[in-house]
């Protein structure tokens, strides 16, 4: 009869990245008499022999056929049997290409960042834990979102979910983001307080029973359970039982409120807890600066977390004494932690060392107006001696929140509205200036009260 005319569809038929790759689907083949060739189980048969004992054939998706695909295109899905049309190739058209990006923060590359890739109906097809720059290799074409999970204490600056129609050529999707605003820091008196008040069916404004258990699931799945050698993993902290879990509200309560061992370790885990717990209710910034000598959040948690695992009481109470500052806003001495601990959002280079700001820069203060805290946060493109003061509308300085010299990096301290002397000052204007080396910048703010 006639020669039928070739349909093309979009999309190749190639094995899915979620790894369906030795699965077999009936394909119905249309043909011109002569020229179409298919791929059965790895084996090369013209298409008209194929058919002449059936409108069907098999095709294998594996390894070893991928190569072959580019010969035609099909559609999975044309009728209600999961047949598709086959035809010839179109000339030269790239069927994969990558899709690839960078995450940041103020210019640095992030550590530890997690990016999917998601076809239009909702599958995962890759998920990949970049050090900064993600990479997704030999995507078949068609419409994807390339979505990040944003970290813990962060926001996105634009939208998280970037929708992508990918056509044989390369695509770059970078993500950028900022830190997300802090609720009030939670010392460990105050956990024990609430939680001892939600047991007795008292509610309070900070949380409740559900939002513990969400924040046990985010500590869980964030620290315990990743893959990339930074896990912190603490029993009935990080989790709980065999095979792991996350902890839930009366095991909480139990730990901070209810166990009466006082030794150094639990006393440890309790303080790892009320940090954790913090980080997860968005109340500390896994970057901000909690030592004398510059050293963040993150930092101390994985320091202390190797301290803690020698299970020497020593290191214990060490882990419990400076845990429990954090909480207090108390900076830690200098020289307790070793300023060479990684800081697990930022992307090392092939030497080990973290990716650098290209420039000095002094951001903005957030949140500005404030009531009473608010945090400063600068960069450094290089080793600098640096100094931080606050001054008043007048120019009278009133307090000096730095002054030491630091190694290149991004670092954010908090103001508390005191000057040198630990006194409240007054609602107002004020200014702050950073003093790195030659370079000088200042910026106002405004107090609330």
């Amino acid at each position: 009869g006639d020669v039928p005319t070739w349909v093309w569809y979009d999309g190749a038929l190639t094995p899915k990245m979620s790894g369906a790759w030795n699965q077999w689907y009936p394909v119905t083949i249309v043909w011109d008499g002569a020229n179409s060739k298919a791929f059965v189980d790895g084996s090369e048969f013209p298409v008209a022999a194929a058919a002449v004992n059936s409108d069907r054939i098999y095709l294998r998706i594996n390894k070893s056929t991928r190569q072959y695909f580019d010969l035609f295109r099909v559609r999975k899905y044309v009728s209600p049997e999961p047949g598709a049309n086959c035809g010839q190739p179109e000339a030269n058209l790239p069927r994969f290409a990558d899709i690839s990006g960078h995450v940041t923060y103020f210019g640095s590359g992030m550590l530890g960042v997690t990016v999917m890739l998601v076809d239009p109906g909702g599958e995962v097809i890759a998920q990949t834990d970049p050090d900064g720059y993600y990479l997704f290799e030999d995507v078949p074409n068609g419409q994807y979102t390339v979505e990040l999970e944003v970290p813990l204490g962060f926001v996105p600056i634009g939208d998280p979910q970037v929708l992508v129609t990918l056509a044989g050529e390369d695509l770059v999707v970078n993500f950028e983001l900022e830190d997300q605003p802090m609720e009030k820091l939670l010392h460990e008196f105050w956990w024990k307080y609430y939680l001892g008040q939600l047991r007795d069916g008292i509610a309070n404004k900070y949380f409740d029973v559900d939002d513990v258990e969400d924040y046990c699931q985010i500590i869980f799945d964030r620290f315990y359970d990743r893959g990339d050698g930074y896990a912190i993993q603490i029993d009935r902290v990080t989790h709980i039982d065999d095979p792991p879990r996350p902890l839930n509200f009366d095991e909480v309560l139990y730990l901070i409120v209810e166990d009466p061992d006082r030794s150094y370790a639990q006393r440890a885990r309790k303080a790892f807890l009320v940090d954790l717990l913090n980080i997860a209710a968005g109340r500390l910034s896994q970057l901000k600066v909690v030592s004398v000598d510059g050293a963040n959040v993150s930092q101390c948690l994985t320091y202390f977390h190797g301290l803690y695992h020698t299970h020497d009481w020593y290191n214990e109470y060490l882990s419990y004494v400076f845990l429990r500052w954090i909480s207090y806003n108390k900076l830690i001495k200098a020289g307790i932690v070793d300023l060479s601990t990684p800081t697990v959002m930022f992307k090392p280079e092939d030497a080990g060392e973290p990716v650098l700001p290209n420039d000095f820069t002094l951001n903005q203060n957030y949140p500005n107006p404030f009531n009473p805290n608010t945090e400063i946060s600068f960069m450094l493109p290089m080793a600098s001696d640096v100094r931080l003061d606050i001054f008043n509308i007048t120019g009278q300085k009133i307090a000096t929140l730095m002054d030491r010299h630091l190694e290149a990096g991004s670092y954010s301290l908090e103001w508390d509205a005191r000057n040198d002397a630990g006194q409240s000052v007054a609602t107002g204007i004020y200014l702050y200036r950073l003093t790195a080396d030659d370079f000088v910048a200042s910026k106002k703010m405004i107090l609330l009260k």
